[in-house]
């Protein structure tokens, strides 16, 4: 094999070194990670000068981040190849992002949100009443709420017990996780009324916001949930 070597070295046929690029690519969206089932992620390769190498790569997603390849006809090009990226529901982009592959790098794609969807604020810092789940009102004599701490946690009442859970919010997606509750047992209506909210923010997939109000949309039910601001009222509270 070493006489081989020097052999080719000899003859003016050494083997030129090629800048190889990392199979390993990746999307993310802050800390969002599940996704709803219509998610989709288009991703376009494309030149210096903008123009398309590939055709696109298009994908249904439901968790991120998620990993992609390079087309094989574009091994070779490191440092000369943009990934730009659009992450889509019912085919209106909620988030892009850009990248330009580079060898011996992290290549991590990091989506931002659209500029509809920076528009909807920070959910950290509000607090909100329950109006209605899935078209049924909420109790008139009960307050269920929910509180959006700048520390990630979701905290308030189911209207017998208060509950506390993780949350990972990007735009008009969120993620609600590890939900735990006190344990008391009260009437039967509100019990009902409690346990369907927190199947709701089980299942939680995103947010709009209607004026004062607070829309959120969950796996399995047929309409949002509804919630009035109650960020002014709880803050002057003393």
């Amino acid at each position: 094999m070493i006489a081989l070597a020097s052999v080719l070295v000899a003859c003016g046929t050494a083997v030129k070194p090629t800048a190889s690029l990392s199979a390993d690519y990746r999307v993310t969206y802050g800390d969002v990670s599940r996704l709803p089932a219509n998610a989709e992620l288009i991703l376009h390769f494309k030149d210096s000068a903008g123009n398309d190498l590939a055709a696109p790569d298009v994908r249904l997603l439901q968790r991120l981040p998620s990993g992609f390849q390079l087309p094989v006809t574009l091994a070779d090009r490191a440092g000369s190849i943009t990934v730009e990226a659009a992450l889509r529901l019912n085919g209106q982009p909620i988030a892009t992002g850009s990248l330009m592959v580079t060898a011996g790098r992290d290549n991590h794609l990091q989506l931002l949100p659209s500029q509809n969807e920076s528009r909807l604020g920070a959910l950290a810092g509000t607090q909100w009443r329950l109006l209605s789940v899935n078209g049924r009102n909420a109790l008139e004599f009960v307050d269920a709420t929910l509180s959006f701490g700048s520390d990630g946690l979701l905290r308030g009442s189911g209207g017998c017990n208060r509950y506390v859970a993780s949350y990972a919010h990007r735009g008009s997606l969120i993620n609600i996780d590890e939900i735990s509750s006190s344990r008391k047992i009260c009437f039967a209506a509100v019990m009902y009324q409690e346990h369907n909210l927190l199947k709701m923010l089980r299942d939680l997939e995103r947010v709009e916001r209607d004026g004062q109000q607070l829309l959120l949309y969950s796996r399995g039910l047929d309409q949002p949930a509804r919630l009035q601001s109650a960020t002014r009222l709880l803050g002057s509270a003393g």
